[in-house]
């Protein structure tokens, strides 16, 4: 191999992980979980909601945080503005307003002080209300 294919191939090979990171606080319990990629319909007594999953496991047991940027990251966004009346654009992109946001759910949640951290994961998941098909916005028992 040459030393620009070599090149090529390392630098195809950077930008492959690049898009794969999301920033996330060190240390935390999120760093245990996979990174949100897709979202999944999950049916409930009220309609359907989309929530943000992993695809390679099926879970939606998993964490997105600043530099995401995918349809999990989109479908965040949309319960973000249609169900907390947060002011940030749905553009897929989990960016500074995103993480405030989120913040916003965790702290209006009740989520304790050391899980506020704008990191969406499992316990944000739960405590959060997601929009149905029907047009409401409510938390899911499952």
């Amino acid at each position: 191999m040459n030393l620009r294919a070599k090149s090529v191939s390392v630098l195809g090979a950077a930008a492959v992980a690049a898009t794969t990171l999301v920033a996330l606080p060190a240390g935390t319990a999120h760093a245990a979980y996979p990174k949100c990629n897709s979202s999944k319909a999950i049916d409930t007594s009220h309609g359907t909601v989309r929530q943000p999953y992993y695809t390679g496991t099926g879970s939606r047991n998993c964490v997105m945080g600043v530099g995401a940027d995918n349809g999990a990251v989109r479908r965040l966004q949309y319960v973000l503005v249609h169900c907390y009346n947060r002011d940030i654009g749905i553009d897929g992109v989990y960016g500074a307003n995103t993480r405030n946001a989120v913040r916003y759910v965790q702290q209006f949640e009740g989520l304790a002080s050391q899980d506020i951290d704008g990191v969406y994961g499992p316990l944000t998941r739960k405590a959060m209300k997601w929009r149905t098909s029907t047009g409401i916005c409510f938390r899911p028992a499952v």
